[in-house]
């Protein structure tokens, strides 16, 4: 009786243990970032959003988001569950392209130009709707600070 009575907290136990160390752990700790993104004084629908680490921030992830109809946006990095962004200072890239469906036609020109080049056939239709200096975190000029907490708020106003 001793000895199931030993079975049976040693099999609870066990359980215990299995059951809590089935959570999975975000592999970062994120704080929640959000803004707005406005271009020619208006919210700018659909547009990429990707804060870039700075150099000094090298081994830290980059997180991204779309804009939605009021150019609101609110980060997420990779592979994490919870939304956000690591604390730390940041590059910003943002892109919105527009492109037209090509037509039969360009679309043989396309492949035809990448079975010569190698490259991957690119739309000629894509267009650019923000200047091409916000493309690259590089030109755009765009920063921000990320703090360790749950209330940034970094909106950009595009010209």
């Amino acid at each position: 009786m001793k000895n199931l009575a030993l079975l049976s907290l040693s099999l609870a136990f066990c359980i215990g243990v299995a059951g809590c160390g089935n959570k999975t752990k975000d592999p970062y700790v994120v704080h929640k970032v959000t803004g707005t993104v406005q271009y020619d004084g208006k919210p700018l629908e659909g547009a990429s959003v990707t804060f870039f680490p700075d150099g000094s921030n090298a081994e830290k992830m980059s997180a991204s988001s779309i804009t939605d109809a009021e150019g609101k946006y609110s980060l997420q990095t990779q592979g994490v569950e919870k939304p956000g962004a690591i604390a730390g200072k940041y590059s910003i890239a943002i892109t919105k392209i527009e492109v037209k469906e090509m037509t039969e036609e360009e679309r043989r020109e396309a492949l035809l130009q990448s079975s010569r080049s190698g490259a991957f056939p690119a739309s000629s239709s894509a267009k650019q709707l923000v200047p091409k200096k916000y493309n690259s975190p590089q030109s755009s000029g765009l920063t921000a600070a990320v703090e360790a907490n749950d209330k940034n708020v970094i909106d950009f106003t595009l010209d």
